[in-house]
């Protein structure tokens, strides 16, 4: 299983959120810049453990009299976005969807996902402070149908499940 690190600012800053899509092994992350004071211009930075994780596509929606510049390749890392525009960009903007998959086989283990701003600034020139985090992909090995957790499928399986579906658990 897959257990993809969530955070969501309740102050200036960038948030993520992740979502785990079965069907082909990916986990999205989605970055928004939540309780925005005002820029127009910035440069996100992020980065990943190449090792587990490949950076597949990258989506940004079109926010009106900005520019859209990404890394050349969507597979290199670190992934470096840039928007700009005339005037100041201000309140909540979705920034990017990004999806990444998770290398068939991977080993147990935590896989580091960072996003930083490298640079930003208003119209004025003055530079409002971003927060930013440091997040992780968690990646577990699970046996189906092993409902508490012990490598095995046995009748204490059944039972919990059995348990849950009635309602008891």
């Amino acid at each position: 299983g897959v257990y993809p690190f969530t955070r969501l600012c309740e102050e200036t800053g960038l948030g993520a959120g992740w979502r785990y899509v079965y069907q082909d092994g990916a986990v999205d992350l989605s970055l928004t810049l939540r309780q925005n004071p005002g820029f127009n211009f910035i440069k996100i930075r992020i980065a990943y453990d190449k090792s587990v994780l490949s950076l597949v596509s990258c989506e940004v929606p079109d926010i009106p009299d900005s520019v859209f510049q990404a890394s050349r390749t969507v597979d290199v890392c670190p992934y470096v976005l840039v928007f700009a525009s005339a005037g100041d960009m201000t309140g909540d903007i979705a920034l990017a969807k990004l999806r990444f998959r998770i290398a068939a086989g991977a080993p147990d283990g935590v896989y580091p996902v960072s996003v930083s701003v490298e640079q930003c600034f208003d119209e004025e020139g003055l530079s409002p402070v971003i927060r930013t985090f440091e997040g992780c992909v968690t990646v577990e090995s699970l046996v189906p149908g092993d409902a508490d957790g012990d490598g095995l499928v046995d009748g204490r399986d059944a039972t919990l499940l059995l348990q849950h579906l009635a309602g008891w658990k």
